[in-house]
């Protein structure tokens, strides 16, 4: 990719036994979010935390890390496009009981890191199971409402998504049948995506 790459680091691997569901989550959740703020301080600059909107106790299913691979990889591939990419200060992923991430410090400004955040999101494949969020460098969240989009939409019925899932508009088994759906079909689209260049090299 066209940025320096400074820091790079895994910070952890997945146990063996992830315990799915409840405090672990929660916690997991924490921990991510105070990660995110002490790098925004501690570079002063744009974080963007890229994770997965899986519905459920269970963030960790099969193919999720894998999902998040090829999401990554879009990422650097739209990073790289830009005229002006800017520096990577720091990139790292882990995985915990709410799933795998990456987390990468960018000198960018917030909102045209935002902007491309929004469009992996809306422009992979699988881009409605990305959830792409931004910190400015103050530690504050850089909403879409920011950039000027209107909020993202509900996996099944494209109303308002965080208006949808205050109304409990679905089950969460209807959620996590699309969304095992979802996961499905990309392993299946990486597969093939591979064979395909197999018989080109």
């Amino acid at each position: 990719m066209g940025c320096s790459r400074a820091d790079r680091t895994d910070r952890a691997q997945r146990p063996a036994a992830m315990p799915p569901g409840g405090a672990a989550v929660l916690d997991a959740r924490e921990a991510r979010w105070l990660r995110k703020t002490a790098l925004a301080e501690r570079f002063g600059a744009s974080v963007l935390a890229l994770a997965l909107n899986i519905p459920g106790p269970d963030k960790n299913l099969p193919g999720v890390r894998e999902l998040l691979a090829d999401l990554s990889a879009c990422l650097d591939r739209l990073l790289a496009a830009r005229e002006n990419p800017g520096s990577i200060l720091h990139d790292e992923t882990a995985h915990g009981a709410d799933g795998p991430y990456r987390l990468l410090v960018s000198d960018m400004a917030p909102l045209e890191l935002k902007r491309l955040a929004a469009r992996l999101e809306e422009e992979h494949p699988f881009g409605r199971l990305a959830d792409a969020d931004v910190l400015s460098p103050d530690g504050g969240p850089v909403s879409r409402r920011d950039i000027g989009l209107a909020p993202r939409k509900c996996f099944l019925c494209g109303e308002d998504a965080a208006l949808c899932r205050a109304r409990a508009g679905h089950s969460t088994d209807e959620l996590r049948r699309h969304v095992e759906a979802t996961l499905d079909a990309a392993k299946a689209a990486s597969a093939a995506a591979c064979r395909d260049r197999r018989r080109r090299s």
